[in-house]
């Protein structure tokens, strides 16, 4: 294929620099070989030129370097002359989308003067030339990948009408090897074409998976013009395999032994065939070239082996598995899906023949019958004879029995041989109870039957003493008894009587009690009551009785105390004395032996008409033998607390303000309201180190006049670069009443000793304070000298 072009520039009406190119394309090596040849030329009849001068021309292409012709007379020309003056070949690679494109450059310098005028360099102006696109290889525009056992439509994009093309299609083995499976043929006049596999195709390429979800492809296009070979591209794709079959959302996974299992198979690929084994513990159930559906209703002897694998479970997990096939080739992994298989209708079979007995000679001699049951007295004991024992179901095993009576469960073991016994003792019940007897076996499963058992309620006597002195606390003293005892009606006859009723005492100065002493007692139905006796029982003493009631099955004993002869209250008329709670000893007494209270309101300003208010008012008597004073109540106003009258004031006044009032509170004592003491182990409220010159203060955390007394000051030795020391403390005082009296913020001047005398010279330093009720601060002069220089303030205390 041929092109061709020109450029040039017009020198003035008479000549003219052009270059013509023309280009050869090569359409198999995809370039374009390109030939420039630069022409002089005169234009007109008036453009000859005289010169045999050597002159120099030279072109460029693509901003390359410039290539020059040296030549003698190059600029001479004839009229109307085309003069070629230097040929330029090179060669232009097209893109790899087959196009090419170009740029060319010249210049001569022809350097004459024509006319009067001068002309040196004629320079071209750069011109750029598309060149035509050269056909290359097509592009696969469908992706490289498919899906196994599926057709794939491969779609191209040509680049000439020209073409045609070969599609070679490859599987990557296990090996890493790739295996070729199809060629797609594409004419000149198609741009897409089926893979259209044939069933060994297929087949080839499931055999290459080898159960594989999925293997790398390699597709190879190759593109031809006629018999000329242009070129070939390569894609790397993926081939994907359909899902393997499974049962579809509909299949029920979990079954009972003795019922049909079903299932249809959800499949991609509707040649797949399929192999389905239903699986429980070593039983396995096989089905082959399955389509999508498959149906199972085992007989009796596939049940019997299914409910031999689960003799001990009424529900076990087993397995349907689906392998799928492409014309006996696998796809993918075997899919496994549980199946759960479930017991029924396989409870033990279990009769009622099992039986229940009072063992109790005791209580069986009241009702003459073991089958009636006296609660909390007759022994129970049900047997189940070898004869009535239970036989378990379709693979299972008995394993055990278990008995419920009265609200208590008893197991036993399974036995062919021998009688299976529960022992159930007494039972606690007051009517008839249901005895149920359950069938265990190895699964679980149960069979529950029950009986009637016929209950007699009965509990021991009950006892009421009705045993007192007479008037309360005389020596002569009333015994009886009564109560109620269980009738134990078998047939509505009564069974139970009253063997013996007694009783005993001691004083409660005494350890042993007398001997048991009966007491006559009537019947009638379920109450009794004795005879009532008269004792007589010092009353100065207290006594402890114990009463016993026995019927024919237990007994009943309870305990009673007689306290001493105690009034709640006595007149004495001969010593003129009242006792409460008490005998009086002495003449004109009130003796009280219990506990005195008043009213919570009676207040010493209650005043009613002439007397005096309060709970208790002494008229001028003291009090003896006090152990304890005890305050209830906090003690927060003037009013509570010790209460001493003042001068002047009269006796008795209501009035709170006509007393001294001490009291104390968390451990600080008051008097009229003031703190008179300071609180046990009470921090400093200030520490420091400091000559308190001028600039320095101390600020307690409590003010001077919230303080019992006052603040005491704590100063303490100093060396000079060296620190405070812990010795040669001394204390200075002031008085809380200081800031009182209108000397808050006033002067003050506190002597504090330096030293003791001995090797040290007695001397003392002044120290200068302003007291604040609230704060100190220093002076200059408390840091002039060395006497107040050896002294600092360490603490400041309540006192």
């Amino acid at each position: 294929m041929a092109l061709s072009g020109s450029f040039g520039k017009n020198v003035n009406a008479h000549w003219r620099l052009q270059i013509d190119w023309s280009a050869t394309q090569d359409i198999s090596a995809n370039k374009s070989d390109v030939t420039a040849k630069m022409y002089w030329m005169a234009t007109d009849s008036y453009g000859a030129v005289y010169s045999s001068a050597t002159k120099t021309c030279a072109m460029q292409y693509n901003n390359g370097s410039f290539v020059t012709r040296t030549a003698s007379g190059m600029a001479s020309l004839k009229a109307n002359q085309k003069k070629w003056i230097q040929t330029y070949s090179f060669t232009i690679n097209h893109e790899d989308d087959g196009k090419g494109s170009f740029s060319l450059d010249g210049y001569f310098d022809v350097e004459v003067t024509l006319n009067g005028t001068y002309y040196g360099r004629i320079d071209l102006d750069q011109q750029s030339f598309t060149l035509n696109t050269i056909p290359r290889e097509s592009k696969l525009t469908s992706s490289p990948s498919w899906t196994a056992g599926n057709n794939k439509t491969m779609s191209i994009q040509r680049y000439s009408s020209r073409f045609r093309h070969e599609i070679e299609m490859y599987v990557k083995n296990k090996s890493g090897d790739n295996v070729h499976v199809n060629q797609v043929l594409l004419s000149t006049s198609e741009t897409s074409k089926s893979t259209s596999f044939s069933q060994n195709q297929n087949t080839d390429i499931f055999e290459i998976l080898d159960g594989r979800s999925s293997a790398d492809t390699y597709i190879i296009l190759q593109t031809y013009d006629g018999d000329d070979w242009i070129g070939s591209k390569y894609y790397d794709g993926t081939l994907t395999v359909p899902s393997a079959s499974k049962p579809n959302g509909s299949f029920d996974h979990y079954v009972y032994v003795d019922e049909t299992i079903s299932g249809t198979l959800d499949k991609d690929n509707s040649n797949f065939t399929h192999t389905v084994k239903i699986k429980l513990g070593s039983f396995t159930k096989t089905f082959t070239d399955v389509d999508t559906s498959f149906t199972w209703n085992p007989d009796s002897d596939e049940k019997t082996s299914l409910y031999d694998q689960m003799p001990n479970d009424k529900s076990k997990d087993g397995l349907v598995e689906v392998e799928t096939f492409y014309n006996g080739e696998k796809v993918r992994s075997t899919v496994s899906e549980l199946l759960n298989f479930n017991v029924r209708n396989s409870n033990p079979i279990f009769e009622e023949d099992y039986t229940y007995a009072d063992t109790n000679q005791e209580t069986v001699d009241i009702t003459q019958n073991d089958q009636y049951i006296i609660s909390n007295h007759s022994n129970v004991i049900v047997t189940i004879p070898s004869t009535a024992k239970a036989t378990a179901q379709n693979g299972a095993s008995m394993v055990s029995y278990s008995a419920t009576l009265a609200g208590v469960s008893k197991n036993a073991d399974y036995s062919t041989s021998n009688d299976v016994q529960f022992d159930f003792g007494t039972i606690d019940a007051n009517n008839d109870q249901s005895l149920v007897v359950k069938a265990i076996d190895s699964r679980g499963l149960t069979t529950t039957t029950s009986m009637p058992v016929q209950v007699i309620p009965y509990s021991n006597p009950e006892i009421v003493s009705t045993t007192k002195r007479l008037n309360g606390f005389e020596e002569t003293t009333d015994v009886s008894l009564k109560g109620e005892i269980s009738l134990l009606s078998v047939d509505n006859e009564p069974q139970n009587d009253i063997t013996q009723i007694e009783y005993r005492y001691k004083a409660n100065d005494e350890e042993d009690f007398g001997f048991w002493t009966s007491l006559d007692h009537t019947l009638s139905g379920r109450e009794y009551s004795s005879t009532k006796i008269q004792l007589t029982l010092d009353s100065t003493k207290s006594y402890n009785f114990e009463f016993r009631v026995m019927d024919e099955l237990g007994s009943t004993t309870i305990s009673q105390t007689i306290d001493t002869g105690q009034p709640l209250f006595f007149v004495d008329p001969i010593n003129k004395s009242i006792g409460i709670n008490d005998f009086p000893a002495n003449p004109n007494e009130i003796l009280i032996n219990s506990r005195l209270r008043f009213g919570s309101t009676q207040w010493a300003s209650n005043v009613i008409e002439e007397s005096q208010g309060g709970a208790m008012d002494l008229n001028n008597s003291d009090i003896v033998g006090l152990n304890g004073l005890f305050f209830n109540d906090k003690a927060n106003n003037q009013g509570e607390g010790l209460m001493f009258i003042k001068s002047g004031a009269d006796s008795g006044s209501p009035d709170a303000d006509d007393y001294d009032n001490f009291r104390a509170r968390d451990g600080v004592a008051y008097l009229n309201g003031v703190p008179i003491t300071v609180p046990p182990s009470k921090s400093a409220l200030w520490s420091g180190v400091q000559y308190m010159q001028d600039g320095q203060d101390a600020t307690p955390t409590k003010a001077l006049k919230d303080c019992a007394n006052g603040w005491v000051l704590i100063w303490s030795d100093y060396n000079v670069g060296e620190g405070e020391n812990d010795f040669h403390f001394v204390y200075s005082f002031i008085p809380k009443r200081f800031t009182a009296k209108d000397l808050n913020g006033k002067s003050s001047l506190f002597q504090v000793p330096t030293a003791s005398g001995g090797d040290d010279v007695a001397g003392y330093a002044t120290k200068q304070l302003y007291v604040h009720d609230t704060y100190i601060t220093g002076h200059s002069d408390n840091n002039d000298g060395d006497a107040p220089r050896d002294v600092v303030l360490r603490y400041i205390y309540e006192w």
